[in-house]
């Protein structure tokens, strides 16, 4: 790091040079007939001490003014696996959640958490619905999904994520009573697919995947959906941009121009 030049000019001149100018030109200052008595080492000892004082001052002023860590905006992509289509009658009987941050433009900063979670829904899973996720009732038996770490992961986003948020909100709804009041978006809908790519003829998530090339998870398990959908919102599409960003836009709005002083996605 580059010191200000009037450091290294104290630091070159000799010890010897510096007291005789410091002699000539503050005879009358207060604080030199303070140490005009010490020894000359004394002296050369302190004014060391003050050089490495005001060093550390400038480098922790330099330090100061670098350039800020990128906007951060959490988003949580959330999966559920169910006994079926409606939450009035059916159950939840898998969730999984990934907290990351990113920058506005849909770069990926951090994955923040991850959690996953099977659920006994107290009643027997359909043979229909256990034909498309696989999960048994051996495997869900005595399993609880933690209501509250799901709560506070959903809190700490300022958009909560899912391919078809319309049907996993409802389920969300089972173990978080408050999850209408986040934020929500939907990758399925929300962006606008065909315009993007006009060969593609659905906008599920295996169809996307398999189209754009991408690292797919365990279809129709929650943790393995939810991966995939990551890299579906992060992919950069024909535009350059990732295709959470439009996400971004439409949901937050006007408020990414000015973020740092966006609140989290917190109920009130």
């Amino acid at each position: 790091m580059e010191r200000p030049k009037a450091i290294w000019w104290l630091l070159i001149v000799p010890p010897m040079t510096l007291l005789a100018v410091l002699r000539v030109s503050a005879q009358r200052v207060a604080w030199w007939r303070a140490w005009s008595h010490l020894p000359l080492s004394q002296v050369v000892y302190q004014w060391i001490l003050v050089l490495a004082t005001v060093s550390h001052v400038a480098e922790a002023t330099t330090s100061a003014t670098l350039p800020p860590m990128p906007n951060r905006i959490h988003i949580a992509v959330v999966d559920t696996e169910t006994t079926g289509l409606y939450p009035s009658s059916d159950r939840i009987i898998e969730i999984a959640v990934k907290l990351l941050a990113i920058t506005p433009d849909g770069e990926l900063l951090q994955e923040v958490a991850s959690y996953q979670s099977l659920h006994d829904p107290g009643m027997r899973i359909p043979r229909d619905a256990m034909a498309v996720h696989g999960i048994t009732d051996a495997m869900v038996r005595g399993q609880r999904i933690d209501a509250d770490h799901v709560a506070n992961l959903l809190g700490q986003a300022n958009l909560v994520i899912a391919h078809n948020s319309g049907f996993d909100k409802g389920f969300v709804r089972q173990i978080v009573p408050h999850s209408d009041t986040f934020l929500w978006g939907c990758s399925c809908r929300g962006i606008p697919w065909k315009r993007h790519y006009p060969q593609v003829w659905s906008a599920a998530l295996p169809v996307l995947a398999r189209f754009l090339q991408l690292p797919t998870g365990t279809a129709h398990r929650a943790l393995g959906d939810v991966e995939t959908t990551v890299q579906l919102l992060l992919h950069r599409g024909p535009t350059g941009e990732a295709h959470v960003a439009h996400l971004l836009r439409s949901k937050l709005g006007k408020r990414l121009a000015d973020w740092p002083g966006f609140k989290a996605n917190r109920p009130s």
